[in-house]
């Protein structure tokens, strides 16, 4: 039964692709909660607004008078002016971009319940938002991991090479819902937990990491 559902998923795979049609659904889609993609971009940019913050720049011999100076300007000081201009970070501060890991369940309970409360129409819209909202930005880095009966570890987006077109989104989301399809019953979520997190841990240059997971597993079973 593994054996033939390998095949009918790497089948799946070489099948994906978009029609017109899909690209009419896509839009649809994305357009549904096209308020909340632009509240995610608006994030992404007060993020890079505050990496790039501007301060005042003091001890300049043009600009505006600084108050602080009255003395240093009564006994001749020149440098008694300043500038608002970009705050250069000190030096050691952290600047890699941060890292963010969205772990998706791909679990064949996902496909199955679907038609019961929409689980998995959901979270492909989700998806869709995050990869519209976060685009291609030098603020935010991300990477989606999906884990199922089959792994623990299923490879989506890698950090650096976001989705670029509609095409490649629309990539992203068939193969994960092939993977509901077609995996083997079971749960890995614990373990792609501590796959995730050690992923994440090994990039010490960014000064913040996050692993957000969605699971429909029954912890308490």
């Amino acid at each position: 039964v593994r054996r033939v559902n390998r095949d009918l998923f790497q089948k799946r795979l070489e099948e994906i692709g978009l029609t017109s049609a899909e690209a009419d659904i896509y839009h649809q889609l994305s357009s549904s909660f096209h308020r909340e993609i632009v509240q995610i971009q608006s994030l992404v940019d007060s993020l890079h607004a505050r990496k790039h913050e501007r301060g005042w720049v003091r001890h300049q011999s043009s600009g505006e008078w600084d108050d602080m100076k009255l003395v240093e300007g009564l006994i001749g000081d020149r440098n008694v002016f300043k500038k608002r201009q970009d705050i250069v970070p000190p030096e050691g501060l952290l600047t890699s971009p941060k890292k963010m890991t969205m772990l998706w369940d791909v679990s064949a309970s996902m496909y199955r319940l679907n038609s019961f409360d929409g689980r998995l129409d959901r979270m492909k819209e989700a998806a869709i938002m995050l990869m519209e909202g976060l685009g291609n930005s030098d603020v935010v880095e991300y990477a989606f991991r999906g884990h199922s009966g089959d792994s623990a570890f299923i490879p989506l987006v890698e950090f650096g090479k976001p989705p670029s077109n509609v095409v490649e989104r629309l990539r992203v989301i068939d193969t994960m819902e092939a993977h509901t399809q077609y995996c083997m019953s079971g749960d890995n979520t614990v373990d792609s937990l501590g796959q995730c997190i050690e992923e994440l841990v090994k990039f010490t240059e960014s000064d913040e990491r996050v692993l957000v997971c969605l699971s429909d597993a029954n912890f308490d079973r």
